[in-house]
């Protein structure tokens, strides 16, 4: 009560606002006195709604903070990889041209030892070649000779072997030598000539084919006024 009157009697308020202020006081005062928890509820309840408001509004904006830090710092990170991706694209670029250049070199360079293997093969070879050639000459020569050997074997079994039972030691040595083939007698005169028989005669020679004849050992054919003759196996 002094305090109101102090307040009216030093003109720093109206006695409309003291009654007004004093009236306010009691009626908060009956209200708190007739619902005190309800009131005290409402309080609380509001002051936690304020709280929870405001701890939200610091909590979102310490996440955006947050987030813009880290998105930041993402970015930055993303930056330093990009470079460093870069960075690492050139130096293979830069080894992969090394690379295709000292191949180039090598290949080259294998290319000309190739080259040069290859004229060796091929210069081996031929030498190779002209010494097989020269063998297989040296053994066709060698053939021949063997050839002509056998025949000479051959000439001298008949030549001393024992004659036919019939015929004389000439006769025989004629049967044998004359070839199977159906011949006339001039062919077969060549024949024995180039054999040896150097001293026969046409004569002697036709007189033997026809002694041979009677016995059975040859046989002759009038071809077209041509006489042929034709060994004969006698058993």
């Amino acid at each position: 009560m002094l305090v109101a009157f102090s307040r009216v009697f030093l003109g720093v308020h109206y006695s409309s606002d003291v009654i007004f202020g004093a009236l306010l006081g009691v009626g908060c005062t009956l209200l708190l006195l007739r619902d005190e928890n309800y009131i005290w509820d409402y309080i609380l309840k509001f002051k936690s709604r304020l709280v929870h408001k405001y701890i939200l509004k610091i909590r979102c904006k310490f996440k955006c903070d947050k987030m813009a830090f880290l998105k930041d710092n993402e970015n930055e990170q993303l930056r330093q990889l990009v470079k460093g991706c870069l960075l690492e694209i050139s130096k293979q670029k830069i080894e992969l041209k090394k690379c295709q250049r000292d191949s180039s070199r090598s290949i080259g360079q294998e290319n000309i030892q190739i080259k040069l293997m290859q004229d060796e093969y091929e210069k081996i070879i031929r030498e190779k070649e002209a010494k097989i050639k020269e063998l297989i000459k040296q053994l066709q020569e060698k053939d021949s000779q063997i050839a002509k050997l056998q025949m000479f074997k051959d000439h001298f079994r008949v030549l001393t072997s024992k004659p036919k039972k019939d015929l004389t030691s000439f006769q025989s040595q004629i049967y044998m030598l004359l070839p199977d083939r159906e011949d006339n007698m001039e062919n077969l005169f060549s024949h024995l000539r180039e054999l040896g028989f150097q001293e026969l005669t046409t004569e002697n020679f036709e007189h033997a084919l026809r002694n041979l004849e009677r016995k059975g050992y040859f046989r002759s054919t009038n071809d077209h006024g041509q006489l042929l003759w034709k060994k004969l196996e006698k058993t």
